[in-house]
């Protein structure tokens, strides 16, 4: 954890205690790059329901549902992704490690790595494209 009594953009990370707990009581998880200097236009933006797809318990990889993804404005809703998160790594699409899922290839363009790992990146996804850039997860609900 970092500065986890002080929620901040510069440096905050909660711990994995706190985070169970605002799990337990949502629906859904995103993530996000850049905020809060990147407006929402859901640009490079990947959500799920929690019951289709945890990212704190999902320890393989493989074909996943998510509600909407968009990956350097190619998008998809209710498309397929490929996500990986094997023990040593953060949860990430990875371009490189898994299959074109379904017809969706968002993300699958070439060998990159989206919301996590970064081994290999795109300087036109906004999560790493510089590097100042930031990837939120973020645990919540519908409205």
């Amino acid at each position: 954890p970092r500065n986890p009594d002080s929620p901040n953009f510069v440096l905050y990370r909660m711990g994995k205690n706190r985070m169970s707990t605002v799990k337990s009581t949502s629906t859904h998880w995103r993530a996000t790059c850049n905020l809060p200097n990147t407006d929402m236009d859901y640009r490079d933006y990947i959500r799920s329901s929690l019951s289709a797809l945890d990212p704190m318990t999902y320890n393989s990889g493989g074909c996943n549902v998510v509600e909407y993804v968009n990956t350097e404005g190619h998008f998809s809703f209710n498309g397929k992704v490929g996500i990986y998160q094997p023990r040593n790594e953060h949860f990430h699409i990875s371009g490189q490690r898994l299959p074109v899922c379904d017809k969706h290839r968002v993300a699958l363009y070439n060998d990159d790595d989206y919301w996590g790992h970064y081994a290999s990146y795109s300087t036109t996804f906004r999560c790493s494209s510089s590097n100042d850039s930031t990837t939120q997860f973020w645990f919540g609900n519908t409205v």
